[in-house]
C-alpha cells in the first residue's frame, strides 16, 4: 500500500512541476479569432500597379504570431512580389514586421499565412496590416477577398487604387461571381466602410493568456462575477474538493 501511495505522490509532483513550468515559461498556441469569412465575400479588391489595401484590427490576446488573408490569384507563372506590412497604425512610417512573398505561392481561396515572432504585449493593442503589390503592372491578377459592408466593429479597411499613369486602365473592386481584370475606372480611394477577410492566431505566454481570459470572463458582469479573482477562487475550491474526495476514497479503500 505504501508503494501505491508513493506512486501517487510522485505522479502528483510530476503534474505539479509540469503545471508550474507551463504557467511560468510555456505558451498557449492555436488561439484564433475569425472576423470575416471569405465564404461570404461580396467583393474582390485587386492589387494593380501601386494599389494598396489596409485593414485595422485589435488583437484580443497576447502573442499575436500569425495573420491569415484570403486571395484570388489568377497568375500561376508570374514573378510578381507582394509585400505585407504590419504596423501600429496604417500611416506609421515604421513596420513592426515586413514580409515579401512571391505571388505564385498564393493559392486562391485558401488561407495565406503571414507568420512572425509572437508579440507578447499584443493583447488589447491596435494594429494595421498593409498589403501592396510590387509588380509595377496595371493588369494585376491578384485580388483580396473583402466584404461589401462594414463587418468588423474594431477597425476598417481602406483601398487605394492604382495611380500609375497608364491610358484607359485602373484598379477596381469587382464582385466575386464575375471577377475579371480591369474593366472600368474607379475613385483613388474607396469611401464606403468595408473589411477584408482575415484571421488572427496567437501563441502567448500561459500566464498572460490566462489573465486575459479571466478579464474577458469577468467583463460586463455585476458584483463578484465581475472580479477575475472570483473565478480563481472557484477553480481552487473545485481543486480542493477533488483532493478531499480523493483522500476519502483512499481511506475507504484502506478500510
Amino acid at each position: 500500500m505504501r508503494k501505491k501511495h508513493w506512486s501517487i505522490i510522485i505522479l502528483l509532483l510530476i503534474i505539479a512541476s509540469g503545471s508550474v513550468y507551463q504557467l511560468l515559461w510555456g505558451r498557449i498556441s492555436n488561439f484564433d479569432t475569425v472576423y470575416y469569412s471569405p465564404l461570404y465575400s461580396t467583393d474582390i479588391y485587386f492589387l494593380a500597379g501601386d494599389a494598396q489595401i489596409t485593414q485595422e484590427f485589435e488583437a484580443e490576446y497576447p502573442g499575436l504570431s500569425r495573420i491569415e488573408l484570403y486571395f484570388e490569384n489568377q497568375a500561376n507563372n508570374n514573378s510578381n512580389e507582394v509585400v505585407f506590412h504590419l504596423k501600429q497604425q496604417c500611416d506609421a512610417a515604421e513596420d513592426i514586421e515586413t514580409l515579401t512573398v512571391k505571388q505564385v505561392s498564393i493559392v486562391s481561396k485558401q488561407a495565406f499565412p503571414l507568420t512572425f515572432s509572437p508579440l507578447d504585449d499584443s493583447a488589447g493593442r491596435r494594429y494595421c496590416i498593409v498589403v501592396e503589390s510590387k509588380s509595377g503592372e496595371v493588369n494585376s491578377s491578384l485580388g483580396v477577398y473583402a466584404s461589401g459592408v462594414d463587418t468588423y466593429p474594431r477597425g476598417s479597411a481602406t483601398y487605394k487604387s492604382n495611380t500609375i499613369a497608364l491610358p484607359n486602365s485602373s484598379a477596381v473592386a469587382l464582385t466575386n461571381q464575375i471577377w475579371l481584370p480591369i474593366v472600368q475606372k474607379t475613385q483613388p480611394v474607396v469611401q464606403h466602410p468595408f473589411d477584408i477577410g482575415f484571421k488572427l492566431y496567437y501563441s502567448g505566454k500561459t500566464g498572460a493568456t490566462l489573465q486575459t481570459l479571466l478579464r474577458q470572463l469577468a467583463a460586463y458582469k455585476p458584483g463578484p462575477l465581475g472580479q477575475p479573482m472570483f473565478y480563481i477562487f472557484l477553480l481552487l475550491l473545485y481543486g480542493g474538493l477533488i483532493a478531499i474526495l480523493w483522500v476519502v476514497i483512499l481511506k475507504v479503500q484502506k478500510n
